[in-house]
């Protein structure tokens, strides 16, 4: 257990580093975030969303499960996971996603799930995301709403620890 904590902590702090560089975040666009290939830096990487303007939830998701095109990065979401429903309710984006997402666990659904928020909070009214696999909450994670200022604390504590 004390593992996957030490895991999950240091998968926080890689997908921070990826917050906070973020290049041009003037709202010069929505990002999609894909996982990093390489062994040093940020794990999560924001890529500006080409498709058509002022994506839903939907087109939104489909662009971030199809992958990048870059051949550095590699999808965040690993496998033929599928939204299946959504619903926005008093800023929480609840995501019931295929079964296959259920199988993730460690750093793969960390990853996936940060991805997931990160991308999908930067739409108008979206505060935060809950994500269900065939209607089931994971119990893999500590808590069910996910939100983006948890990965952002971690970066503005460790600025201040470097001081």
């Amino acid at each position: 257990m004390k593992k996957l904590m030490l895991l999950t902590a240091a998968a926080l702090l890689a997908l921070t580093a990826a917050c906070a560089a973020v290049p041009g975040e003037d709202g010069g666009g929505l990002r999609l975030y894909f996982a990093s290939q390489e062994d040093s830096g940020p794990a999560l990487v924001p890529v500006e969303y080409s498709g058509p303007e002022n994506p839903g939830v939907r087109q939104l998701m489909s662009a971030l499960l199809a992958g990048p095109e870059e051949t550095e990065l590699s999808a965040s979401v690993p496998g033929a996971v599928a939204l299946r429903s959504y619903r926005l309710e008093e800023g929480v984006l609840y995501l019931d996603l295929s079964e296959n997402y259920g199988g993730l666990t460690g750093m793969e659904l960390t990853l996936a799930d940060y991805a997931i928020t990160l991308t999908m909070c930067q739409l108008d009214g979206v505060e935060a995301v809950c994500i269900t696999a065939s209607g089931q909450p994971l119990n893999y994670r500590s808590h069910q709403i996910l939100s983006p200022e948890e990965a952002l604390l971690l970066t503005d504590a460790s600025a201040e620890e470097e001081s």
